[in-house]
């Protein structure tokens, strides 16, 4: 198997919200250890064994306006990479902008990946937030992998969230895990 670390560079330059913005492996679903990332106002629980690092978006060090939390991990043949985007917004998108964006980000994917496959736009709520999701397919470097691309936006702390999730398998279980530990005020 391919070492999949390499991926996780290209997938920082993939997750992208609207041009400027999004797991825990078998250890997410299969109730291993977690840990709780808190900072800049909003908290998530990822994997023990997790790498986590912040990065900026907008500025070179991320703050309370924007930033971008990575992680990966990997265990055999199977890998989790989340990207958590969060970028100050001072009004609400309305669903069509968050699907626009959403068509965005996947364009600017293309650019380093191979999107083989997109589901179709699906809608949820997350602590009272309406939020829009759609599942994929992609091959990055020779891998391909699963994964889940959200956006929502928390009228509360005024920040529009991305949330990108790719993996070996089980990337929509993935992703409402991290939806079900996230709070963003």
């Amino acid at each position: 198997m391919k070492k999949i670390k390499g991926i996780l560079p290209i997938l920082l330059a993939l997750a992208v919200v609207g041009g400027a913005v999004a797991a825990g492996i078998i250890l997410t679903r299969g109730g291993g250890a977690h840990t709780t990332y808190s900072n800049y106002g909003f908290s998530f629980e990822y994997p023990v064994g997790m790498e986590i690092e912040e990065l900026g978006l907008w500025d070179s060090e991320p703050n309370n306006y924007s930033g971008r939390v990575v992680g990966y991990v990997e265990e055999g043949d199977r890998f989790e990479i989340v990207s958590l985007d969060w970028i100050s917004y001072p009004t609400a998108p309305t669903t069509s902008e968050l699907e626009d964006i959403l068509d965005e980000g996947f364009a600017l994917m293309e650019d380093g990946a191979t999107i083989t496959w997109r589901g179709s736009f699906e809608y949820g709520a997350l602590s009272g937030h309406p939020i829009v999701y759609e599942s994929f397919t992609a091959i990055i470097e020779g891998v391909t992998g699963d994964g889940v691309y959200g956006i929502w936006y928390c009228d509360q702390s005024q920040r529009l969230y991305e949330l990108i999730i790719m993996c070996s398998d089980g990337a929509e279980d993935a992703f409402q895990t991290y939806l079900d530990s996230f709070v963003c005020h």
